[in-house]
């Protein structure tokens, strides 16, 4: 599913299997593009991206970014993340957004967030039935653990983590969690990025069964509709599932222990508004003739990642040092040196920026990471606004 700027767009589909759309009316200066997956879709998404991009500044929400399963190269294969990313930088969008990504590659793909979401369904569907001198939140591998952070989850939780061995074809060999404390009576949820099968979630709550836990609740943020084809939903070890229409919104599924979150809901009404740190600027900008108003939201879900959406609004906005509010206390020398940047990254931006060019496509990007990481420790007493 594509949706431009907040229209479903009705897909066409020819006799040679080419698409096309029915409804397609992109506006001049800035274009919002939702693509929720469907495989058949992604080349129809990728060019009408680059048809946007010629006219107007274009920003995507992605729920579920393709190809972050195959996060390294892999002998014989083609490296499809890797691609796919250049891609999407080589169309230098104003903004992508996308949810719990396998890996995190926020850093390589330009002007991107990835906001991990399975953290905060818990938070949504459990939270509140939560007891932390009883309770566990359960990560079935290191990995898992390694994505989410203790300020994710409620004040004194404890977490179990899952010992998972694969051998060389990712087949799992043995999966344990190790010093398991007694669990008796006690509600145990798993939280996890995506699921398949869900055969690893399945052992997991196997064990914590065998030791007597009360219910075992599944938090994750991709379901693959291959969910339906494992035992999930037959066996009684997993007492209910809650994800994303990420990959599930083509169809309804009517499943008595199943919850979807839609992907919009939790973004709009979840996520923008619960930054830990967000600050609405009012900016009067001084023009040739006359003021004018802008009205600037900065937000983020650490203090780096709101210094640099301050950093980008300073850039973007082409603000000058007399035009920034009191709360943004930044040196003079900083905005100069902002401005230089800019105009090296548009003499750059005019030649084909590109696979045929990887070097200047290299600066340009080093150059907006150089501006952000300048830019950091001079941004101080900005307003913070705890969730």
């Amino acid at each position: 599913m594509i949706i431009l700027n907040g229209e479903e767009l009705e897909v066409i589909n020819f006799h040679s299997g080419e698409m096309n759309f029915k409804n397609y009316s992109p506006k001049e200066k800035i274009n919002n593009v939702e693509f929720f997956y469907d495989a058949k879709e992604l080349y129809l998404l990728l060019m009408m991206l680059t048809d946007l991009r010629r006219t107007s500044e274009v920003t995507l929400f992605i729920p579920y970014l393709p190809y972050l399963r195959e996060d390294r190269p892999i002998d014989n294969h083609l490296f499809t993340l890797k691609a796919f990313i250049e891609n999407l930088n080589d169309l230098r969008l104003k903004e992508i957004v996308y949810f719990e990504g396998h890996v995190d590659v926020s850093k390589t793909l330009f002007k991107s967030r990835n906001i991990l979401v399975s953290n905060v369904l818990f938070n949504i569907y459990h939270k509140d039935k939560f007891n932390v001198e009883n309770d566990y939140i359960i990560f079935p591998d290191k990995g898992a653990r390694a994505r989410y952070s203790y300020e994710d989850f409620p004040d004194d939780v404890r977490f179990l983590v899952a010992d998972k061995v694969r051998d060389e074809n990712g087949k799992i060999t043995s999966l344990d969690i190790k010093n398991l404390p007694d669990i008796k009576d006690a509600k145990c949820y798993i939280i996890d990025d995506l699921c398949c099968f869900g055969g690893t979630f399945l052992r997991v709550a196997e064990i914590l069964k065998n030791a007597q836990c009360s219910e075992v609740h599944l938090c994750i943020g991709h379901a693959e509709p291959t969910i339906f084809k494992g035992d999930i939903f037959k066996s009684n070890l997993i007492d209910s599932v809650i994800t994303t229409d990420s990959l599930l919104v083509s169809k309804k599924y009517d499943y008595d222990k199943l919850s979807i979150c839609t992907c919009k809901s939790l973004y709009h009404e979840h996520l923008i508004d619960t930054w830990k740190y967000k600050t609405t600027f009012d900016i009067d900008k001084k023009g040739d003739d006359s003021n004018i108003h802008l009205n600037v939201t900065c937000m983020g879900e650490t203090e780096d990642q709101y210094n640099k959406s301050i950093a980008t609004m300073i850039v973007n906005e082409n603000l000058e040092f007399d035009d920034l509010p009191s709360e943004i206390n930044i040196d003079k020398d900083v905005i100069d040196l902002c401005k230089h940047f800019k105009t090296l990254k548009q003499l750059i931006d005019m030649y084909d920026v590109g696979p045929k060019n990887p070097i200047l496509k290299d600066i340009s990007i080093t150059l907006h990471k150089a501006i952000y990481k300048i830019t950091f420790p001079y941004i101080l007493n900005s307003k913070k606004r705890k969730p």
